[in-house]
């Protein structure tokens, strides 16, 4: 910047005014961040004080001149980062262990979110690092934090499974269903649907009272259809 300035002075008017509206642009930059960070401040609950200070500390830091300028723009993403790193400690989007999603790209299990970054292990057992400031708005699925999972499988009997009999069928798996202790009551949805390519799709919609994913696994033996009447037998 030193020798764009010495240059602008050496080139005239033209080039002064050049280096004139570049200066105006990072400063721009510059106060969007520092909204920004502001921005976060309020959403993560912090005192009005501490945003005060950060104000100040900004203005400082432009009163130091072009080198000031510069250096505030180079922490611009460490200042992201823990502002970041607040927002994520106030609001919780998830914990340690939790099954989570990050905009639909990043998918595995929190282990830990640090001053920089969150760390999120994949289930290919591989960890993700993910800046604080991109997680902080990012869209975050919290699967682990489910109060119920939910179950949605379509069966399918041939075309020529009588009319009787595929009622009595539907009925077996309604009846298997209800008769689950690990099943909610509150939505419990199998009915004929649809008339698929090859088969009569029977849908089958409820979602199970498990808090996490091994309870889940052991649950689905027990709740599952294979378990009703068969269609073949006389309704």
């Amino acid at each position: 910047m030193a020798a764009a300035w010495r240059e602008a002075r050496r080139s005239g008017v033209a080039a002064w005014q050049a280096l004139h509206a570049t200066i105006l642009v990072r400063l721009a930059l510059l106060a969007g961040r520092v909204f920004q960070a502001l921005s976060l401040f309020a959403n993560a609950t912090v005192s009005v004080a501490s945003a005060l200070i950060l104000s100040r500390l900004v203005d400082v830091a432009a009163g130091l001149g072009l080198g000031g300028l510069a250096l505030a723009l180079a922490a611009k993403e460490t200042v992201e980062n823990l502002f970041g790193w607040i927002t994520i400690f106030a609001d919780r989007p998830f914990s340690t262990g939790d099954w989570v999603v990050l905009d639909n790209r990043v998918e595995g299990t929190g282990e830990e979110v640090g001053f920089r970054s969150a760390r999120i292990r994949t289930f290919a057992n591989s960890p993700v690092s993910a800046p604080n400031g991109k997680v902080a708005t990012a869209v975050i699925d919290n699967l682990g934090s489910r109060q119920r999972r939910r179950v949605k499988i379509t069966l399918g009997l041939t075309y020529d499974t009588p009319r009787g009999r595929l009622h009595a069928f539907v009925d077996g798996v309604r009846a298997v269903v209800r008769a689950h202790p690990r099943v909610s009551p509150e939505v419990q949805k199998i009915h004929f649907t649809n008339f698929g390519g090859s088969s009569l799709d029977i849908l089958v919609y409820f979602f199970r009272d498990v808090p996490n994913w091994h309870e889940e696994l052991a649950a689905r033996g027990s709740s599952s259809p294979s378990s009703c009447a068969s269609p073949r037998q006389p309704a």
